[in-house]
């Protein structure tokens, strides 16, 4: 108690709990375009690191469920984060635990804007996020679009709708499609 007490728990948050999804040092991961995204600056990544820190300190601090690593109804924003989230309210640069966040598409390791830009990919979430390792595609197999519109006009709903009805295809797409269809409502940098 006296160790999940002391601020240097916040290491423990940052070695093991960002490590495990892939977004430690978020605030350094500068691959997205940022003439697309003119947003996606320093500020906003510093923030969005900031977030999955907290989410782990607390916790290990406070004890909340296991469960809530996936399905907590709370997070921790600052006004740029907020903004971000489009969520009204909160104002200023300090980090407050904010409740009622399912509503805006939030809460728990899949609500974070660090893992859904960082793991953007289903299979990058179900490799990471639950640790299956998955086949490589067989040869052959087109690569999947990075818009949600194919060159052949479909949706990617429907392209990988297409995957499953190939025998070859369909073992891991029945593993990776339900993350992939419940996360296609995110961009790029994690707006919904």
């Amino acid at each position: 108690r006296r160790m999940l007490a002391d601020d240097r728990i916040r290491s423990l948050a940052i070695e093991f709990g960002t490590q495990w999804i892939h977004v430690r040092h978020f605030d350094q991961f500068n691959t997205k375009n940022e003439m697309l995204f003119p947003e996606y600056n320093s500020v906003l990544r510093s923030a969005m690191n900031e977030e999955a820190i907290l989410l782990f300190k607390n916790l290990f601090q406070h004890g909340d469920p296991v469960i809530d690593l996936i399905d907590a109804d709370h997070t921790f924003l600052n006004e740029t984060l907020a903004k971000h989230y489009a969520i009204k309210g909160v104002v200023g640069d300090d980090f407050q635990r904010i409740e009622g966040v399912n509503e805006f598409g939030r809460g728990g390791i899949l609500g974070l804007a660090s893992v859904q830009s960082k793991q953007s990919g289903a299979s990058r979430v179900v490799e990471t996020l639950l640790g299956e390792k998955l086949p490589l595609p067989p040869p052959g197999v087109p690569q999947l679009p990075e818009s949600k519109i194919g060159n052949d006009g479909l949706t990617m709903r429907e392209i990988t709708q297409r995957h499953v009805s190939d025998s070859q295809c369909a073992g891991c797409h029945r593993r990776i499609d339900p993350f992939g269809l419940a996360l296609e409502n995110y961009d790029p940098i994690g707006r919904l």
